[in-house]
């Protein structure tokens, strides 16, 4: 705590904290030239954690283990600092994001990883496009769904709705070399993936897209050449150097939620998300709020 500022509001309530009634079987701190044994260094101003075992009054017994065997004395109260707790005084961050696993990849990658190639196509090696319990799954899922409390289904993403210009914008800002962004997958395992469709989601895939669905649908199109940048430059009249410069392009971070992740999980990176690009209207924002996970 002493490399940060302490408000004399925060001093007040570690004042309290410290002064406040001690309890049997509470760890407490004492400076070992106070006690004379405990610790791992013959520094008499080493801080150890001692146990209290009894109290009378300002009296407090201690013990710790010393050399295989517990040793106990009788210490006064104004010598004892309670445990350091670091959770007294304010903290407005919330704890509560799921994990995601992040990592520094290119477009090429980003492609395959999602099931396609680099000519934009579905690709048909791996696991994309597989045949499971009779079903056709393919790698991605642009229309992802999540299950509320009641068990029905919902399907949390909006459509595709970026116009020619703004997918235009993406592909000037890798020509700029500007940063676009975090797109973030949720991984569904085999068992996963065989227990939905046994359930009758025939709609499920081995990942889902939770954020960049736009951007990443602005990429795939343009690589398939589907429509110009602003100079009227499709991908196909790119240089084979300029082609692999722009699979290549790495200012983006690739997000994984791992297999099993938790619909609630899902829900809160979907909501608590930055995204880049048109901001969802309050309307889809509303209704994702809306789901009751």
């Amino acid at each position: 705590m002493k490399n940060y500022i302490v408000s004399d509001k925060l001093q007040a309530q570690l004042d309290a904290y410290q002064n406040s009634p001690l309890t049997v079987g509470e760890t407490v701190e004492i400076e070992k030239s106070n006690v004379g044994f405990g610790g791992s260094s013959q520094s008499p101003n080493e801080i150890v954690s001692y146990n209290i075992v009894a109290i009378d009054g300002d009296n407090i017994t201690i013990s710790v283990k010393q050399y295989g065997r517990m040793e106990t004395k009788v210490v006064n109260r104004s010598v004892i600092l309670k445990k350091t707790d670091y959770r007294i005084g304010i903290n407005p961050l919330k704890n509560e994001m799921p994990r995601v696993s992040f990592y520094s990849i290119d477009i090429w990658q980003l492609l395959g990883r999602t099931g396609y190639d680099d000519d934009g196509s579905l690709r048909t090696d791996g696991r994309s496009n597989r045949l499971v319990e009779g079903i056709q799954v393919n790698e991605l899922s642009w229309n992802p769904f999540i299950f509320d409390k009641t068990g029905e289904k919902i399907y949390y993403q909006r459509g595709f709705e970026w116009t020619l210009e703004q997918n235009q914008l993406l592909i000037e800002s890798i020509y700029n070399e500007i940063t676009i962004g975090t797109f973030i997958v949720r991984r569904r395992s085999y068992n996963e993936v065989v227990a939905l469709i046994k359930q009758g989601h025939t709609d499920v895939a081995f990942h889902d897209i939770v954020d960049g669905k736009q951007r990443l649908n602005a990429l795939i199109s343009f690589v398939a050449n589907e429509y110009p940048d602003f100079e009227g430059n499709y991908f196909g009249d790119f240089s084979e150097y300029g082609k692999r410069q722009f699979m290549g392009y790495s200012r983006l971070n690739y997000g994984l939620l791992e297999d099993n992740t938790p619909d609630k999980s899902v829900h809160k990176i979907f909501l608590n998300h930055n995204f880049a690009g048109a901001p969802m209207s309050m309307d889809h924002i509303n209704f994702v709020k809306s789901i009751n996970i």
